[in-house]
């Protein structure tokens, strides 16, 4: 079997420090920014160098994501039927 493929993704996602708010569009002056109450509207960045607001009034949360895929070949005649319970 070969070694596993590690892959390590880094997203940033950017909150206003006041009311909660997440950033939802790349802002390219503080008054363009756009704000939504839920993380899952707010926009990933991939750096933090490609929008301008005050960082001073906002926080920032970092993810990262580690996934492993590892991969076998296998012949046809070497595949068992899983029957799934049914």
């Amino acid at each position: 079997m070969q070694e596993p493929i590690l892959n390590c993704e880094v997203e940033y996602r950017i909150k206003d420090n006041y009311f909660g708010r997440w950033i939802t569009n790349k802002p390219t002056a503080q008054e363009y920014a756009n704000y939504n109450a839920l993380r899952s509207n707010a926009r990933k960045f991939n750096g933090l160098d490609e929008i301008d607001i005050d960082w001073d009034k906002h926080l920032i949360e970092v993810s990262r994501i580690e996934t492993k895929e590892t991969r076998k070949v296998y012949n046809f005649e070497d595949l068992e039927e899983v029957n799934d319970g049914v």
